[in-house]
């Protein structure tokens, strides 16, 4: 005799079954899916943190009142978020490797030793460069200098470098995450020992992954932007 309750039991069971197997497979294709997914979005933010501006390779000389100097329009309208100046030796040891400008030049042309860098600052439009040049003493500003004779390390590729290749590149805010913190513009002056020294909280509660320290130096008609150093190498005094 046909029992027609356990059938429909049997058949209840089936489907059961199946459900639970295909959830298992839906399970397993979206634990598949996940790392694609979390791929594509990697791929798609390093994608977005090209710069909006590269320039060409320029020629720059120390020493040299024309190639000392590089304007450079960027043409992004907005203030730049972040802003990198490399340079590249044209021959010697150091000939196809890059080093970074500079947003300070910590020497002068009053000092007997070499001393170089290539100093930059930015606004919404441009990168002005500037090389060394002889003011009112000697001429040993230089693009890029790996040491000196006078008891410091010289390194394995000792260079004093006279001219070199520069590139330009440069961020605009949409280019790179929004930042957590962002401050006012605050006043420092060095002729004032109490506006010589800030202390500002971010209150992220963890170390900044991404530090930007930003310099403006205003003028009645315009103002230009450089970044911070993070230590300074000479001091005054015994």
């Amino acid at each position: 005799m046909y029992d027609e309750s356990n059938a429909w039991k049997g058949i209840q069971l089936d489907s059961n079954e199946n459900i639970k197997k295909l959830i298992a497979d839906l399970s397993n294709k979206l634990v598949e899916v996940k790392p694609s997914v979390e791929q594509v979005e990697r791929m798609q933010r390093k994608q977005s943190y090209k710069p909006s501006f590269v320039s060409k390779w320029y020629m720059m000389k120390a020493q040299d009142k024309q190639l000392s100097h590089l304007t450079t329009e960027h043409g992004l309208g907005v203030l730049p978020y972040k802003v990198d100046v490399q340079i590249r030796p044209v021959s010697g040891p150091n000939a196809g490797w890059v080093f970074k400008g500079d947003s300070a030049i910590l020497s002068d042309d009053d000092t007997s030793k070499f001393y170089g860098g290539i100093l930059y600052f930015y606004n919404e439009e441009k990168v002005e460069l500037i090389a060394p040049v002889q003011a009112n003493d000697g001429d040993t500003g230089v693009i890029i200098n790996t040491g000196q004779e006078d008891g410091r390390r010289l390194g394995n590729n000792h260079e004093v470098v006279i001219e070199a290749f520069v590139r330009v590149k440069v961020w605009a805010p949409g280019d790179l995450p929004a930042p957590d913190f962002r401050s006012e513009w605050l006043t420092l002056d060095i002729e004032d020992p109490a506006k010589t020294f800030r202390e500002i909280g971010h209150s992220l509660d963890e170390y900044p992954g991404l530090l930007s320290v930003q310099i403006k130096c205003v003028s009645s008609t315009s103002f230009l932007i450089s970044d911070c150093v993070g230590v300074t190498t000479i001091q005054t005094g015994k």
